[in-house]
């Protein structure tokens, strides 16, 4: 039997165990976790040892840390300590949540994303081709453009949110300052995307010259590294992360790969990071206490996947004390161009979409998003339980290889693969399905297509 069909049978194999063990089990969350670690591990293994930038494998592993995290929490003791969590210990819902929306979806994402020859032999040759002085030209200006209209969103956001006193302040999450975050947060989504087209260009200019990376001689790190050192003080930690992801799979696609070891240790130093930042964002000081040491030792990277992990549980909860749930079928998905029109525009825009009528309706029963966070999980749930989220899974598993297939063989994919990755696989396993759209639309798409129109005649 071939490689890929030995997969497809364990995968079937994982399917029918997996369902015996839910009907027939004794309700262990520690078996059903070991089950769901076992369904994703040989797949896991074997897109590592092929591309550890495979878009599919980025996305299994981003899906399973937000699955897991609460039952994994419940084994160690390490759980939530805000009391509006209310089903935080409810160990017969999360062993419900883990098989439903964890095992069933993912085998089948894996059963139709998993193909042989996806993903083997990435080449670097798109960078060594020839680059014309109108090419470059057009790229650069449409780069820097774009980095300097999203530093002067960023600034108008901070100015209104007060200045150099906002910077110093303790980090708060104020709901009444949304407009003014999303300008901030916008506006460094915004630079973040012409950094990394910047970045791709410096790059393929490099490989097609056969020289030698020195950061400080593309000329953007001056303007880029001050707003990034600024961003540290009280920016959100969401784009920064889509921003550094976003370089990283560039330089790695473009002009060197990146070993699995160094790619372990930068993951690692992430999560230190990430850490640290939340504790600095709010002590604005150095000094570590022990406090800081538990949220910069994956205290605060935990916290954060159980937060979003939680709303799985929640709407679980709903479809388990409601006969007949009102399911959105797939109406959230439509919410993306509703979130698209800006604040100050449509102020009230949040009152129109269909995922907060849906929970806002039913947050009578438990309160779903204690902190406005909503997992892919909980919104296939919304859409449709069980049947909605296979279904999702199956469509998007056909999309991601279809993206990965061309990503290997397309002029100017790898720009478009990291922007897709940077802009949406974050940000659609942990938030609301109508803001991974609008980051796809607004960071993504339109930045790509308006790249590739710039050069088209050049092509011609």
């Amino acid at each position: 039997m071939r490689k890929g069909g030995k997969m497809r049978f364990y995968i079937i194999f994982m399917y029918i165990l997996s369902f015996l063990y839910y009907k027939f089990g004794n309700d262990s969350i520690l078996i059903m976790l070991i089950l769901y670690i076992f369904s994703v591990m040989p797949f896991i293994i074997n897109r590592v040892k092929n591309d550890i930038f495979d878009i599919g494998l980025i996305f299994v592993v981003l899906y399973s840390l937000y699955i897991t995290s609460i039952p994994i929490g419940m084994i160690t003791g390490n759980m939530i300590e805000l009391e509006v969590f209310t089903l935080r210990y409810d160990i017969n819902l999360a062993y419900k949540v883990l098989y439903i929306s964890g095992i069933c979806p993912i085998l089948t994402f894996i059963l139709f994303y998993y193909k042989k020859d996806v993903g083997y032999n990435r080449s670097l040759d798109e960078s060594n081709k020839d680059i014309s002085i109108m090419e470059l030209h057009r790229s650069k200006i449409f780069s820097y453009l774009l980095i300097l209209s999203g530093i002067l969103l960023y600034f108008l956001g901070m100015k209104k949110l007060g200045g150099l006193n906002f910077l110093k302040s303790s980090y708060i999450w104020n709901t009444t300052q949304k407009t003014e975050k999303g300008l901030l947060n916008g506006g460094f989504q915004l630079f973040s995307v012409g950094t990394i087209i910047s970045f791709y260009i410096h790059l393929k200019m490099l490989k097609s010259s056969n020289l030698k990376l020195n950061i400080f001689k593309w000329k953007p790190i001056y303007i880029i590294l001050p707003i990034v050192i600024l961003n540290f003080f009280q920016g959100s930690r969401m784009p920064m992360l889509m921003f550094f992801f976003g370089i990283t799979i560039i330089y790695n696609n473009v002009y060197k790969k990146i070993s699995r070891r160094n790619v372990i240790k930068i993951a690692i130093a992430t999560i230190l990071f990430v850490g640290f930042w939340g504790y600095f964002r709010s002590a604005k000081t150095l000094s570590i206490t022990e406090n800081a040491k538990k949220l910069i030792f994956g205290g605060s990277m935990n916290y954060e996947l159980q937060y979003n992990s939680y709303t799985a549980m929640a709407v679980s909860k709903i479809i388990d004390t409601y006969d007949d749930v009102e399911y959105l079928k797939g109406l959230s998905i439509l919410d993306g161009i509703t979130y698209l029109l800006p604040r100050v525009i449509f102020e009230n825009k949040n009152s129109y979409l269909f995922t907060s009528r849906w929970t806002n309706y039913y947050n009578s029963i438990t309160l779903i998003s204690p902190l406005g966070g909503l997992n892919l999980a909980a919104q296939n749930l919304m859409n449709g339980g069980l049947i909605f989220s296979l279904i999702f899974m199956f469509l998007f598993s056909l999309l991601l290889r279809k993206i990965y297939s061309y990503s290997l063989k397309m002029k100017d994919t790898n720009l478009l693969y990291a922007l897709f990755i940077s802009q949406l696989m974050i940000s659609l396993v942990r938030d609301p399905m109508f803001m991974a759209i609008k980051y796809l639309i607004q960071f993504c798409i339109i930045p790509y297509v308006i790249y590739r129109l710039l050069t088209r005649k050049i092509e011609n």
